[in-house]
């Protein structure tokens, strides 16, 4: 999150977060109105109901901003329906009609506010979708906590930079090398700015927060979260460290509730690991609403990946005694040749011509 959001449920659109500050509704029914000649009252022919509209004022708070702005933009011109949440509205599957951005500084703080116009889209989520949203909602409400604890504390410059330093070094293995770029200047100027937010606890809430903002890669934020777990650990949950690793942690849970996984394997070893993450953390965490916040996430996020692995094949041991082309091991297995570069990517052949020995394949 690049606000600090003012309810424990933010509005989402297409998994973007932005702060709901109006709603307008419009509904009714389609009728065509009959006036015959001589006839007093008119007769009106019912066509059903009105798709249901929405005029939504949002706005989002911080130097994240202008990154969820550019975000907010293009989930807007994207084509196709996506899942609308909001605090009144609940879970809807809407089309954005329109967007309106409006950008002002006040206070030295970038202001950025939407104007939607929504319209109904009439299908219906899967459950895997509702799980996702309802994930991204859970790793929101965590934010929240995050930077109200911190607030009431605070930290030093001194530890502001160390933590910017160990972040930045992070990103160099990052696999989106735009989001590493972002992400590096985003830890400059946490770093060169180190003294004036070590002197406003909010502006370094939202500071820290707005940087992994930056990150869109689902891989790229667990490792920052990995990279983070033993300094929580080693500092007992202080609150600075508190504030990244956790929001660090949510970020990675709600990208990875909203992930594509390829096999069963690869979908449930990110789901255990990142709820190993969540029960270590919730032993340090003292706080009663940062603790409930993490546990509630936690299950949105198991959830939402479980239901995700339950359809996708798993990996098994295959041993091929004798060498042979991959091209017809691959017709041997799955009947599709083509699936023979699946093969020699998973295990590492160096020689598609002759594959031999212990294997890993899909079960379909």
């Amino acid at each position: 999150m690049a606000s600090l959001p003012t309810s424990l449920l933010p509005a989402l659109w297409r998994s973007i977060p932005f702060e709901a500050r109006e709603v307008g509704r419009e509904t009714g029914r389609r009728l065509v109105t009959h006036e015959y000649p001589n006839r007093d009252e008119p007769t009106n022919e019912d066509m059903g109901r009105k798709a249901r509209r929405w005029k939504l004022q949002g706005f989002v708070l911080g130097e994240g901003a202008p990154a969820i702005r550019d975000l907010m933009i293009r989930a807007c011109e994207a084509k196709g329906p996506g899942p609308l949440l909001h605090p009144t509205l609940g879970l809807v599957q809407a089309r954005c009609d329109s967007l309106s951005v409006k950008e002002s500084v006040d206070g030295g703080v970038n202001v950025v506010e939407f104007t939607f116009d929504f319209v109904e889209a009439g299908s219906v989520f899967s459950v895997g979708t509702i799980l996702s949203v309802v994930a991204l909602a859970k790793a929101a409400a965590v934010t929240l906590a995050c930077a109200i604890i911190y607030s009431t504390h605070g930290s030093s410059a001194r530890d502001q930079t160390d933590r910017a330093a160990t972040l930045s070094g992070v990103a160099g293995k990052f696999v989106d090398r735009a989001g590493a770029d972002a992400f590096h200047a985003s830890m400059d100027r946490v770093g060169r700015d180190a003294a004036s937010l070590a002197s406003d606890a909010p502006a370094a809430a939202t500071a820290w927060q707005a940087a992994f903002v930056t990150i869109t890669n689902a891989a790229d934020l667990r490792a920052v979260a990995a990279a983070l777990q033993p300094v929580f650990i080693a500092a007992q949950a202080a609150p600075l460290d508190a504030l990244i690793y956790l929001s660090a942690l949510s970020a990675a849970a709600a990208a990875a509730g909203n992930d594509t996984y390829t096999t069963w394997d690869d979908a449930i070893a990110v789901r255990d690991d990142l709820a190993a993450q969540f029960d270590g953390a919730a032993l340090l965490i003292t706080d009663a609403d940062a603790y409930a916040a993490l546990l509630d996430l936690k299950g949105a996020v198991v959830a939402a990946i479980s239901d995700e692995a339950v359809t996708l094949p798993r990996l098994r041991p295959l041993f091929v005694m004798r060498s042979i082309p991959a091209l017809a091991l691959a017709f041997d297995l799955y009947g599709d040749a083509d699936r023979a570069v699946e093969i020699v990517t998973r295990n590492n052949q160096s020689d598609p011509s002759a594959v031999a020995g212990d294997l890993r394949v899909l079960t379909a």
